[in-house]
């Protein structure tokens, strides 16, 4: 799972970025030019 998320921080260029706090990886996708609205699936 460490691995994973490295991965995640790695290419949305968010080396601080906490994969589990949807308000954070909200805001990591949304820098990254992902236009979403929420993290929940839909």
């Amino acid at each position: 799972m460490q691995e994973l998320a490295e991965e995640i921080r790695r290419v949305l260029a968010a080396p601080t970025l906490n994969p589990d706090s949807p308000p954070e990886l909200l805001k990591a996708l949304r820098t990254a030019g992902v236009d979403i609205d929420s993290t929940r699936a839909g």
